[in-house]
């Protein structure tokens, strides 16, 4: 059942967000490695997916803008982010 939408999240506010979607997706499309493309999934896509699923769920824009900021946060890291498996990135392979 979808809840009412917060009276602080607007059809503009909606809007940014489809399209902040859609660009995080043609950057997943551009990544370079497989790592990348995990971390920019992770860090964009989803984090944007997610937050349209919030205002389906009836959070409030600030909430929403709070969580997404954290979620996006290590997108701008350097570093990579594992997202699957249980091994190191730098490890090689033993086998």
């Amino acid at each position: 059942m979808r809840m009412p939408q917060h009276p602080s999240v607007t059809d503009e506010y909606i809007a940014q967000l489809d399209a902040d979607f859609e660009a995080e997706a043609e950057r997943v499309k551009a990544a370079p490695d497989w790592p990348e493309t995990q971390k920019r999934m992770v860090t964009g896509t989803y984090a944007y997916r997610t937050a349209l699923d919030r205002v389906e769920q009836g959070w409030a824009r600030d909430e929403i803008e709070r969580e997404l900021g954290i979620r996006t946060v290590f997108g701008k890291l350097p570093n990579p982010v594992q997202v699957i498996g249980n091994r190191r990135l730098d490890e090689e392979d033993a086998s």
